[in-house]
């Protein structure tokens, strides 16, 4: 359902908070299920609308950034995770920074 009210607000148009809103709920939803690319995509696809909306100086704004952050974070936290794996070193991954 969620796909389809994007796919809506993306026909009606694309420059509207209510478009970027749904992209960003997404974008959540893709992370919490672990598709971190995806989420990604949804949250820089909803920054750049929100900015062109309103700036940056809007908790909107601070919120979509914020969830960016997390997705960033989660992607590279599996990708250095699987790089300490590769290495059989996966005891080494809570202690040794990225």
């Amino acid at each position: 359902m969620l796909i389809e009210a994007v796919e809506i607000y993306a026909a009606l148009d694309t420059n509207h908070f209510k478009y970027g809103f749904s992209l960003s709920n997404l974008g959540t939803l893709y992370s919490k299920l672990g598709n971190y690319e995806k989420a990604k995509e949804q949250f820089l696809k909803a920054e750049k609308i929100q900015k062109n909306i309103s700036g940056k100086q809007t908790k909107e704004y601070a919120t979509i950034l914020s969830n960016l952050a997390i997705a960033f974070t989660c992607i590279y936290s599996k990708e250095y995770g699987d790089f300490m794996a590769k290495k059989g070193e996966k005891e080494k991954i809570d202690f040794e920074p990225i």
